[in-house]
């Protein structure tokens, strides 16, 4: 095993604030963040890096794109980097999806939706 290094997959909502406080952490091993969409991801990235700046913090980040979906180029980008943690924060739908449905059918719909919404969540670690 190389450096020590933290690995970032998924740089929506939820991965894109830990990427901007992990960058703000002094003597931060090597991040490298993954996501689908390079543009939002490197984006992503450069804002982290900006924002660890403003502290006098610049961190060792660095973005890769990655399709999770294509298992054995997932395996081996995981070999290439061999990261020491692995942060895992996809997600097949968003949490908020179910509010951009027409104001009158969200209301019933509301518990059942968040409670189907689960299995969007938990297929990408479990599968």
């Amino acid at each position: 095993m190389g450096q020590k290094s933290l690995l970032i997959v998924g740089l929506g909502e939820l991965g894109g604030y830990v990427l901007e406080f992990l960058a703000r952490i002094p003597n931060m091993p090597k991040v490298i963040a993954a996501d689908i969409n390079e543009d939002w991801g490197q984006r992503k990235v450069n804002s982290a890096i900006a924002g660890a700046s403003q502290f006098n913090f610049y961190p060792d980040i660095e973005f890769r794109h990655l399709d999770a979906f294509d298992i054995e180029k997932t395996a081996k980008f995981i070999r290439e980097i061999q990261p020491t943690v692995i942060y895992n924060s996809m997600t097949l739908q968003s949490w908020w999806v179910i509010t951009t449905l027409p104001r009158m059918p969200i209301k019933p719909l509301t518990k059942p939706a968040m409670e189907s919404g689960i299995p969007c969540i938990l297929f990408l670690p479990i599968n």
